[in-house]
């Protein structure tokens, strides 16, 4: 299956998580809160680059996780409602194998100093729960704010129980570490 192929066949995905009620949990559920510091932002600018790209879905480093959808497409950033087509590579420096998810879209949001961006799994996810990242600025130092809840939402979770779990974890470092190098050459000037 291509990729537009994916991102036609993610219109049908029904959300199986409600940002309001939440959803059914697994008898294994990972309930993950992360607040870091990720570095120095003196006028803003810093702020600025970093919201931009959580805005167009560029979160995750690209190897680790790549987000598609129309939102690409139209040129646009994303917004709740949107189905985002998800590209996870499971060995971070080989292009293969790669797994395939849509999550949709819950909150999107800017402000001078906030962006939040949140997603909810799909009946076209491994997993099932809720995913929420808020950049902040305050006293001239930024914030990431990372919240999860995630359990198994198919068979092939259950399976790779450990490695789904680890692939959670990296991606959520990696993205922490990508922030900070990130912040620490925008600062530098680079």
């Amino acid at each position: 299956m291509g990729l537009q192929e994916h991102i036609d066949h993610a219109k049908r995905a029904k959300p199986t998580w409600n940002p309001e009620t939440g959803g059914t949990r697994a008898w294994v559920c990972f309930e993950d809160h992360v607040v870091e510091d990720v570095g120095p932002d003196p006028d803003g600018s810093v702020f600025a680059a970093l919201a931009d790209r959580m805005m167009r879905g560029d979160y995750y480093p690209p190897d680790v996780i790549i987000f598609f959808g129309e939102f690409r497409s139209d040129g646009r950033d994303m917004r709740p409602g949107d189905r985002v087509v998800q590209q996870a590579r499971l060995i971070s420096f080989l292009y293969w194998p790669i797994l395939w998810s849509v999550a949709e879209i819950y909150v999107a949001e800017r402000t001078a100093d906030t962006c939040t961006t949140g997603y909810v799994t799909t009946d076209q996810h491994f997993g099932r729960g809720i995913w929420r990242a808020v950049l902040s600025r305050k006293d001239g130092r930024l914030t990431l704010d990372v919240k999860s809840t995630a359990s198994p939402g198919s068979f092939w979770f259950w399976v790779g129980l450990p490695v789904a779990r680890y692939l959670q974890l990296r991606a959520r470092r990696r993205a922490i570490e990508d922030f900070r190098r990130e912040v620490n050459g925008l600062a530098r000037g680079a």
